[in-house]
């Protein structure tokens, strides 16, 4: 199991790998809303859990869009110890900051925890021993962080999926064994004993497995290397403000709402992290591949193919959510001390983010194919503005119209602001993309699609009265049944036709 893997082989393996590790995270979250439903102490664990991932984002978002590129970069043209030296400055340099986080969030928990919430500092002097949890996470999820994309640059696809297993299934075990003693606290212990043994195997594996030295290393004074991480950094802020403002913000408006954004986003994302990260996440390696060797119209064919057979993945699966929200939201948390209320405030959320779905596949896609051109400063002036913008978008929606203000946000700034900041770029530095419109013309004929899929199985909807699981099943079947057959007909996807005809064939369909 723990070995390279091709990309085909790549994707498959890790992606059916990556349901099982995401299934049991969804699992962990299950058993969190059945013992302790959405209430103040929830509210507490996932804001924790926000608060460390806000604070390592900045720093783990160079990882794929700068590190890994570089690092192959060196190991291609100069040599492969010269390419490790230059991964493990940034090891050491990540231990080094997250110790200094962990220093600063311990000295004084509570006043650290509150620059980032609204939560009455009474209140959340209760948690004091959770705070000091979250604070030690920080330093393992940097480092398991730039661990892993290091593995998978190497071609190691799976293994650090397989040591992703261990966080849930730890803290599910602490949960069911202590909940009754420790509460909500446990849980959250159980993290980070998974933190601490992710890391403990991501780096037997490279010791094992690749022969890793983790203390041959060399001060990285490449100006292009530290330019580049600081326009990543640079086009990151607004980002990293808008993410700051949405935490500060939800966290005013009432017990129980952290909670249920977050337990709307675990299924919301389930698409993403099942599907699109590690999809391209393996076609971003590939797109690096291409780019050293300047061949443009394999990039063009490649992102072309990803794009709209991605989409003709995800929205159908985006309409169903949409259309069956209540459903779903029952059918996964409403049991235990999960109340109806607070199902119908999740399932609110869960509405508008599942709109958002679709949005990622570009997000996604575009993200790993201008880090592969190496397209930093153009990227990041246009993102730049579209991403302040976004945040100041954010903070006033939020402000004025609470909940609903934010969710409003959310489908403007990605729909509108950052959708046309791409555009402009592939415009002035990868027009190639577009040449033959092709790709246009797909998206127009895939917007219509969409559009008369939802009607349909929206109206057939309201004939449907089942049982919950029944009335999803059958909309999900509708819905697949419109969606693909008009794709299949309508949409310029020779590739995945020809791939369709050909199982069809050994099925002896045709």
């Amino acid at each position: 199991m723990l070995k390279t893997e091709s990309y085909k082989k790549g994707v498959v393996i890790s992606t059916l790998l990556n349901i099982v590790a995401k299934g049991i995270t969804f699992l962990n979250t299950l058993i969190i809303t059945f013992y302790f439903g959405a209430q103040f102490q929830t509210d507490v664990y996932f804001y924790i859990i926000a608060v460390v991932s806000l604070l390592c984002s900045m720093i783990n978002g160079i990882d794929l869009l700068v590190l890994i590129p570089e690092s192959m970069r060196i190991k291609e043209q100069e040599s492969e110890k010269k390419a490790r030296q230059f991964c493990n400055f940034f090891l050491w340099s990540y231990l080094g900051l997250g110790i200094l986080f962990c220093i600063l969030a311990i000295i004084s928990p509570v006043s650290f925890y509150s620059l980032f919430s609204k939560f009455d500092v009474e209140k959340l002097e209760t948690y004091k021993r959770m705070l000091y949890f979250g604070s030690v996470i920080i330093i393992f999820q940097l480092l398991n962080g730039l661990l892993t994309s290091i593995l998978t640059s190497y071609k190691y696809f799976t293994a650090s999926i397989i040591a992703g297993l261990i966080n849930s299934l730890f803290a599910i075990l602490f949960t069911i064994a202590f909940q009754h003693r420790f509460g909500i606290s446990v849980t959250l212990f159980g993290v980070l004993f998974g933190y601490c043994i992710n890391f403990l195997i991501l780096v037997f594996i490279m010791r094992k497995k690749l022969g890793w030295n983790f203390f041959d290393t060399v001060i990285v004074k490449d100006y292009r290397v530290w330019k580049n991480i600081g326009l990543i950094q640079v086009n990151v802020l607004p980002v990293w403000i808008k993410n700051y403002l949405v935490i500060f913000l939800l966290t005013g408006l009432g017990a129980g709402v952290l909670t249920a954004l977050n337990l709307a986003q675990n299924i919301a994302l389930l698409p993403e992290v099942f599907i699109l990260s590690q999809v391209v996440s393996i076609a971003g390696i590939k797109f690096s591949e291409l780019n050293a060797k300047r061949d443009y119209e394999s990039i063009t064919k490649l992102f072309n193919y990803l794009f709209i057979l991605l989409l003709t993945v995800i929205i159908p699966i985006a309409i169903v959510f949409c259309l069956c929200s209540k459903e779903i939201i029952s059918i996964a948390y409403l049991r235990g001390n999960f109340k109806a209320d607070s199902a119908a405030i999740t399932a609110y959320c869960f509405l508008f983010l599942a709109i958002i779905i679709p949005f990622k596949v570009a997000d996604i896609l575009f993200s790993r194919l201008f880090t592969a051109l190496q397209l930093y400063s153009v990227a990041v002036l246009f993102a730049f503005i579209a991403h302040s913008l976004f945040a100041l978008l954010t903070f006033l929606l939020t402000t004025y119209y609470k909940l609903p203000g934010y969710f409003w946000s959310l489908i403007i700034g990605n729909y509108l602001l950052v959708s046309m900041a791409f555009l402009l770029i592939i415009k002035m530095k990868a027009n190639y993309l577009i040449h033959n419109n092709a790709l246009i013309r797909n998206l127009a004929k895939l917007s219509l699609i969409t559009a008369g899929t939802a009607a349909i199985a929206y109206q057939v909807k309201q004939y449907i009265n089942f049982t919950a699981i029944i009335n999803v099943c059958l909309i999900s079947a509708i819905v697949s049944v419109l969606f693909w057959v008009s794709s299949y007909f309508f949409l310029d996807i020779e590739p995945a036709k020809k791939l369709l005809q050909q199982s069809f064939k050994k099925l002896k369909f045709t």
